[in-house]
């Protein structure tokens, strides 16, 4: 079965609410990504207000007039971007939250899971020609922009035995200032030979990719290709998008200029939303190091007969 980052979204944005309603009203007519005054229904609705947010599929709007069902607004509010979007589409009027902001949160997330604290990452493999020449290679833009560590390093021979030996000494060099030698900037230097003119393959650790939410294309990509989490990984950064997004309201309900919430205060006392998510930090936490050990596991190797 596809995931896709969309699915991500909406399962936080279904958990974060827990069954509870945004207000919401519906655009009118189709409006492109630069039309900033439009028509909406209901057009008598009492929700829209000058300074509320509407939460537009991943774009978040401003409301700066509002006369006769037709809101003027700006667009791409929040660091959000201006796309088009299609009549009939929901916008919600002050969300609690908005999908540009799980979007963001999830992005976070990625990134979180990608530390040595952690211990996730996703795998993959640089190809580098060896040439006995060189001692030293250059590892390329995109490995040394975004690479942990080396894991292993393999070599192909080109006799029919299907062999791959490994290269057992090895050094990684970081932040090299001689762009004629590593343009990258980054290196390894292999200590044991492999084949003339045959390639080395050099497998790396590297941070989960982030996901571009302004290409509507990637909203609906496999997430798996986007990010590089594995199967059994998709439902972690769901579960720490939660718990990012549900902190924030502690400290919403405690400004001192205004009470945001209807509740009354000794009905939910000081640090009850915070601890509301206890039990989620615990389930989080349990599955990371689920995760953690089995990468351990699969790419730690042994040699063996």
């Amino acid at each position: 079965m596809i995931v896709t980052f969309n699915d991500w979204v909406e399962k936080v944005w279904r958990r974060v609410y827990s069954g509870a309603v945004d207000t919401a009203v519906q655009l009118a007519t189709d409006i492109d990504a630069t039309e900033t005054t439009f028509a909406i229904n209901p057009a008598q609705s009492v929700a829209v207000r000058v300074g509320a947010l509407l939460s537009v599929d991943y774009e978040v709007m401003y409301v700066v007039a509002w006369v006769s069902g037709n809101v003027t607004v700006v667009r791409g509010y929040e660091g959000s971007t201006a796309v088009s979007h299609t009549a009939n589409t929901l916008c919600y009027v002050q969300p609690k939250y908005t999908r540009f902001d799980v979007a963001v949160a999830l992005n976070d997330e990625l990134r979180r899971l990608s530390s040595p604290t952690n211990g996730l990452f996703q795998v993959k493999t640089q190809t580098i020609t060896y040439n006995p020449v060189y001692m030293g290679y250059d590892l390329g833009p995109e490995v040394a922009d975004e690479f942990i560590d080396i894991m292993e390093v393999r070599h192909k021979i080109p006799f029919p035995t299907r062999n791959y030996p490994s290269i057992k000494k090895w050094k990684v060099l970081r932040s090299i200032p001689d762009d004629s030698v590593f343009p990258s900037g980054a290196g390894i230097v292999f200590y044991e030979g492999g084949y003339p003119g045959q390639p080395v393959y050099v497998q790396y650790s590297a941070p989960f990719s982030q996901v571009d939410i302004s290409n509507p294309d990637n909203l609906y990509a496999d997430i798996r290709t986007l990010t590089g989490v594995t199967n059994t990984m998709t439902d972690i950064p769901p579960l720490g998008t939660e718990i990012q997004l549900t902190l924030p309201r502690e400290i919403k309900r405690n400004f001192m200029e205004s009470q945001p919430d209807p509740r009354k205060a000794p009905e939910i006392t000081p640090g009850a939303v915070s601890n509301s998510v206890q039990a989620m930090m615990m389930v989080y936490n349990q599955r990371v190091s689920e995760e953690a050990q089995r990468l351990t596991r699969q790419y730690t190797r042994l040699e063996g007969w």
